[in-house]
Order: C-alpha cells, then sequence, then structure tokens
C-alpha cells in the first residue's frame, strides 16, 4: 500500500513540474503573440477574447470571454452592448462548478455604463442574480430597489476592460477611476510602468505594461483592495489584452489571451 502512494505522489509531483513549466513557458508575451492569432491584429467593430485562467500562474482554474457586441437597443435608445462569461475548468470544476454571467450596455456619449445584469451560479444552482442601473451625472445607482451613491465616472468590470482598450496611454500616464458593480466604491489607479518593443517572426509588436490599485473608499466597512498588472499590445485601433495578472488575499491569478475573434 504505501508504495502505491509513492508511486501515485510521484507521478503527481511530475505533473506538477510538468505544468509548471509549461506555465512558465504558455505565460510569455512572445508566446502570447506567436500563437498566431494576433497576426492580423486589428479589431473590427465587434469582437470576442477568450481567455484562459489560471490559480498560481500555472494550475488550470477555468476560462472566459468578453464579447462586445457593438450596437443595440436600451430602453428604445442606441446603446453598446458587453457580455463577458466566465467558468471553472478541471480539478476546480470537480469540486462546486461555478459559471459567472454578465451584460453590460455602455452608453455612445461617454463609454460609461448605464445598465449592468450579472447571474452567478455554484453547483448549477442560481447562486445570485442582480441587475444595477446607472445614473451617472446624477451620482448614483439603483440596486435591488436601493439607491447608493457613485462618483462620477464609475465603470463597472466590462466597461473599465473597454475604457482601457480604448485609452492613450501615450498621453494617460497616470489617472484614477471609480468602480461599481455591486453596491460598494472603489477607486482604480492606473499607471503606465513601461512601453517596450517585441519583434516576433519578423514583425514588430508593442507591448504596454499598465498597473492598476484597485482600494474600497475610505469611510467604507471592509476595505479591500487588489493590485494588478496588465500587459496591453497596441493595435492600430485598440490596447489588446495579452496577458493579465492579479494578486489577491488568496494568491494570485493570471489571466492570459488565448483567442481572438
Amino acid at each position: 500500500m504505501k508504495k502505491v502512494v509513492r508511486i501515485i505522489f510521484l507521478i503527481f509531483s511530475i505533473f506538477l513540474i510538468f505544468v509548471f513549466i509549461l506555465g512558465i513557458f504558455e505565460n510569455r508575451i512572445e508566446r502570447i503573440i506567436g500563437k498566431g492569432f494576433l497576426e492580423k491584429k486589428k479589431i473590427g467593430e465587434k469582437f470576442t477574447l477568450i481567455f484562459q485562467i489560471n490559480y498560481l500562474d500555472f494550475i488550470p482554474m477555468g476560462i472566459s470571454s468578453y464579447h462586445f457586441e457593438g450596437l443595440s437597443l436600451y430602453k428604445e435608445e442606441q446603446a453598446y452592448l458587453i457580455r463577458g462569461e466566465a467558468e471553472d475548468t478541471f480539478p476546480f470544476s470537480l469540486f462546486k462548478p461555478a459559471r459567472a454571467k454578465f451584460t453590460s450596455y455602455l452608453d455612445t456619449s461617454d463609454m460609461l455604463p448605464l445598465y449592468l445584469h450579472s447571474r452567478i451560479e455554484m453547483d448549477r444552482k442560481l447562486k445570485r442574480e442582480n441587475e444595477i442601473i446607472y445614473h451617472q451625472k446624477e451620482n448614483y445607482m439603483i440596486s435591488k430597489g436601493e439607491k447608493y451613491v457613485i462618483f462620477y465616472p464609475t465603470y463597472e468590470p466590462l466597461s473599465l476592460i473597454f475604457y482601457l482598450m480604448r485609452d492613450d496611454f501615450d498621453m494617460h500616464k497616470s489617472q484614477e477611476l471609480n468602480l461599481n458593480s455591486n453596491q460598494a466604491n472603489y477607486t482604480v489607479k492606473i499607471e503606465v510602468k513601461d512601453k517596450r518593443e517585441y519583434n516576433v517572426k519578423g514583425e514588430n509588436y508593442t507591448i504596454w505594461e499598465v498597473a492598476l490599485s484597485v482600494k474600497r473608499r475610505k469611510g467604507e466597512i471592509m476595505r479591500h483592495s487588489m493590485d494588478i498588472k496588465a500587459y496591453f499590445l497596441k493595435d492600430s485601433q485598440m490596447n489588446i489584452p495579452l496577458l493579465v495578472k492579479a494578486y489577491t488575499n488568496v494568491g494570485s491569478v493570471l489571466i492570459r489571451l488565448t483567442d481572438l475573434n
């Protein structure tokens, strides 16, 4: 019996080492660019980004997708529609499978969120569902029938990603935004750290390194915080997120772009 346990432990250890080394290789900027799906580089009026989510950089945790669907109707007015989805994968899905879906409508004039719908499932059962209506210029939002103070301009995760993809990092080296997707107000400090040139397969690529510090506002209970490091590929029209690393209280989470349509 002890011999069997040792063999299983050895196989598991070899597997972890292999996954760790593979993770280091796959998470290199040159490797992501060299995959081929970025060769066209240009993003159209509609696009989809697919990401691999890893815990501690190399342990597969889940997949997520970001869908920018262009113009759509929201309350009989033109608005930009964005959808986001995420779900866990093996081995995390062996315990309690989780899935999250988000839908956001953005104002066409300032690209700020008008509406956010979120749905979270745990173990294939509805865990939480919520709708938020943003009144940006009046500095409040409605969630579950309650009115909450927000600070102009306030984003939620989907619209914040879109803002970063459209931002001019040459012009905005340092800035501060607001974030609220679940009743609590956060500040997001954004700082451009570096700009590098990569040559992959004879093509030149410009990569931005951007640091984000997310903190709950002063005076609010449970001041959570999170630091993020993100790498964007400068496209002719947008900044494409290649790699994002979030540092949380329970370890780091790495998000890597795997496809673009």
